[in-house]
């Protein structure tokens, strides 16, 4: 048991892996070594190998690695024996085949998203629930893993606002008031007292939404402009994501106006599948002509961000009305051409 005993003061944690570096075969070997552990409670140090099916020299640099990921595994040199400290691990989990392949279909989209901070606890997390997974439906789960890929859409990065984030959804926990410093439009600081009601992730970045106690009208801060975030000692009554929804009630994104206006915009017969196939706004209607031209209708409150998603057919779209967006459009145009003349 000599080799297995000083195993036992390897502790110390080196470098993180890079998930990017672990082969597939890899990978399925740890999670059977995992697995093993978690079935028997605690596995015999000689027994651990043979049942694993890998060398004393692999184990050890297995168990090694699955250290320095943050798996609390432990070898007790009274009984020579591994186990996995705690509560790390799920019980087994009883989903049926459907459930199993939407569940590994959300951790694919999730994990390859850059829109959310949490990417290396959403690693962890499927790396218990695979090891929870009845055997007859682990086949499932890891088809759909390595079948399915995704191309992630343009978003900000989280990693520079994870301790924002963070600090964030702790104060809306708590219905703790924030202090925060944020870069204005003219990029000098603003600070802003903030009753945070919920996180928002819009389009490609994160949001915080709030009310500030000096304005009528409530807020909605990107986190990627915050300077500095501090919890205040005040607390306030917490109304949730629901006065969001009121407040942004028919915007195209985020920009809202006190007019809704009825959009209406034809699209050549080029873009008119693509623009048909898209949920892009809740209130959208569409038919189709004889000429294979697509009239796309909505009701909007706010026109500049319809104009910037207009501008982007270039002469494929044409707008119908109102006069307020064919004017945004039109001038939008103009100045562009003169860039180019």
């Amino acid at each position: 048991m000599e080799d297995y005993d000083k195993y036992s003061a390897s502790h110390a944690p080196t470098e993180v892996p890079n998930e990017a570096n672990l082969a597939p075969d890899r990978i399925a070997r740890l999670l059977r070594v995992l697995s093993v552990i978690q079935s028997h409670g605690a596995v015999q140090g000689e027994s651990l190998p043979v049942l694993a099916g890998v060398s004393r020299r692999t184990l050890f640099r297995d168990l090694q690695l699955l250290r320095d990921a943050g798996v609390p595994v432990e070898y007790s040199r009274q009984s020579h024996s591994f186990s996995i400290a705690g509560e790390y691990f799920l019980g087994p989990i009883n989903l049926d085949p459907a459930e199993t392949e939407a569940l590994a279909l959300a951790f694919v989209l999730l994990e390859h998203q850059e829109m959310h901070p949490w990417r290396e606890p959403l690693r962890r997390a499927e790396a218990k629930i695979t090891t929870a997974l009845r055997d007859e439906h682990r086949p499932r789960w890891n088809a759909v893993l390595r079948n399915i890929d995704v191309a992630p859409p343009p978003a900000s990065a989280t990693d520079p606002i994870a301790d924002v984030f963070s600090t964030i959804h702790t104060a809306i926990n708590d219905s703790r008031v924030l202090q925060i410093e944020i870069d204005g439009v003219d990029e000098r600081p603003e600070s802003v007292t903030l009753r945070p009601c919920c996180l928002a992730f819009i389009q490609v970045r994160w949001y915080v939404f709030g009310q500030s106690p000096d304005q009528r009208e409530p807020r909605l801060l990107p986190l990627d402009r915050m300077v500095r975030v501090a919890l205040r000692p005040e607390h306030f009554e917490n109304t949730g994501p629901s006065r969001l929804k009121a407040h942004l009630r028919n915007a195209w994104r985020i920009e809202t106006g006190k007019t809704e206006y009825a959009v209406c915009v034809r699209f050549d017969a080029r873009v008119a599948e693509d623009i048909e196939t898209i949920n892009w706004h809740s209130t959208q209607e569409t038919h189709w002509q004889e000429d294979g031209r697509l009239v796309f209708r909505a009701r909007v409150s706010g026109l500049s961000e319809v104009a910037r998603w207009v501008l982007s057919y270039g002469p494929m779209a044409e707008v119908v009305e109102p006069p307020e967006l064919q004017a945004l459009v039109r001038d939008a145009a103009r100045l562009t051409a003169a860039r180019y003349a």
